[in-house]
């Protein structure tokens, strides 16, 4: 990302944990190519390493993630997937400055990983990267179960899953922004940033929330 040289030992660690996570969330499926290409019509999706420094050069903390390569290559309006606007947010504080109630506070919750609680909804397949090749992968490729990050449809899959939470705890939807939710009987508001919730409610009720997203 900066191009800063890393340390290679720590590069390996932080892919190899990453792997690791890939097989805990069952993120994709060893397939043959000869599969991807029956039920997708194209070879599968390369794949790359991002690898990141998070810390400083004296106490380097090295992140790394892998992800798809899936290029734009034709208009998907379908999968577009809305941010809300900067005045919901200021909205919604504005509801917990002026708040004449007692224990109203801010939740905020960032969710790890997001996509990868995503279900897939297209075949898409991709490539095996060295760290999670064994034997007799050379002829297969990753049939995915859940949305990898750099597919196209990633985010709105991701939308689709918290709406549904959040439905799923009573929450009503906004009709001018389906990122802002109401639940009247809880009294709590959230708007939803990509993998960030801010909720404003009081706190028994915000607690309650955080278990229904747990």
């Amino acid at each position: 990302i900066t191009g800063e040289k890393l340390d290679s030992r720590l590069v390996e660690i932080a892919r190899k944990k990453e792997i690791e996570y890939y097989r805990q969330m069952n993120v994709y499926t060893k397939v043959s190519r000869a599969l991807a290409l029956e039920k997708s019509g194209k070879s599968p999706i390369k794949v790359m390493w991002v690898d990141h420094n998070k810390g400083t050069k004296e106490k380097p903390e090295i992140r790394s993630r892998l992800v798809a390569k899936e290029i734009k290559t034709s208009y998907r309006p379908e999968l577009f997937a809305a941010t809300p606007p900067l005045e919901a947010l200021k909205l919604l504080l504005s509801f917990a400055a002026s708040s004449q109630g007692e224990n109203r506070c801010i939740m905020h919750n960032d969710v790890s990983r997001a996509y990868f609680h995503a279900p897939a909804v297209r075949n898409v397949f991709v490539e095996i990267v060295d760290e999670d090749r064994e034997e007799g992968d050379e002829a297969k490729c990753g049939w995915l179960n859940v949305s990898m990050y750099g597919t196209r449809d990633a985010a709105s899959n991701w939308e689709s899953k918290y709406q549904s939470v959040l439905k799923g705890l009573g929450f009503v939807m906004g009709k001018s922004n389906p990122c802002v939710f109401l639940h009247k009987e809880k009294d709590i508001r959230t708007v939803v940033h990509g993998d960030d919730f801010t909720s404003e409610g009081d706190i028994v009720s915000l607690k309650w929330m955080q278990r229904g997203l747990e």
